[in-house]
This record gives structure tokens, sequence and C-alpha cells, in this order.
């Protein structure tokens, strides 16, 4: 929620500028590929400038997002690498087969019945804690 409000915080005043600067700058502006002859009609190409804002904008959107796939590719290669080796050690060590914490090794628990019927003992007595009734005057 907070992410598409933020967004739209960013995103609107953007479109706004955008549409102005697109309504300011209407004229025609030529864009000449011929360094040595600049009135050589062949290699020049003439669009309104906002066309060459937003194309600019977007030319370098997308420059920045492929230099940082590229530069971020040795971490996908550890990535891959380190989720690789930890495959391999998984497959490697078979899985243990533990008893629950507290019981005894036929997997009993020492402390009641497994049918679940109350045995009697408190949680003060199994951690050999003084009952709470003792320290009372």
């Amino acid at each position: 929620m907070i992410s598409r409000i933020l967004t739209a915080v960013i995103l609107v005043p953007l479109a706004i500028i955008l549409v102005a600067l697109a309504v300011v700058n209407r004229q025609s502006v030529p864009l000449t590929l011929d360094i040595f002859q600049t009135g050589n009609e062949n290699l020049s190409i003439a669009l309104p400038l906002f066309i060459w804002l937003l194309a600019a904008l977007i030319l370098g959107m997308v420059i920045g997002g492929v230099a940082s796939w590229i530069r971020q590719g040795r971490y996908r290669r550890l990535a891959k690498k380190r989720k690789h080796e930890v495959e391999r050690l998984e497959n490697e060590i078979p899985p243990r087969q533990e008893k629950p914490y507290g019981t005894r090794d036929d997997g009993t628990w020492p402390y009641g019945r497994d049918d679940g019927t109350d045995t009697g003992v408190t949680g003060t007595q199994l951690a050999g804690l003084p009952s709470p009734d003792t320290h009372r005057a």
C-alpha cells in the first residue's frame, strides 16, 4: 500500500513535468549524423524536441539497467555456485533421525504417558525447582 502511494507521489509529478515539456517544446530540432557537413539533409532527422528528450530518457534508463545487470553478474554467478554447493552438501549427508528433546533412547517420554494422561508431575518438578508452595509463609 505504501509503495503504491510512494509511486504515485513520484510518478504523477514526473508525468506532469513530461507533459509540460512536451507541450512547450513542440518545435522541430534536427539531429545531424554527419559531423563534417552540417547541412546534409540525407543524414539529418528533424523531430520535435520533446521526442528527443523522451528518447534520451528512455535510452538512459535502458543503458543504466543493462550496466547494472552486467555489474551484478558476478554476484549472480556466486549465488548460483553457492546454491549448487549447498545442494551437493545436502545430498552428501543423510538426514539425521533425531529423537525429540527430552525423550528416552527408545523415543518415549519419561515424565508421563504417551497417551497424554496426567501424571501429576509439574513443570517446576521437571526442572528441579522447589515447589511454589514451600516459599509461602
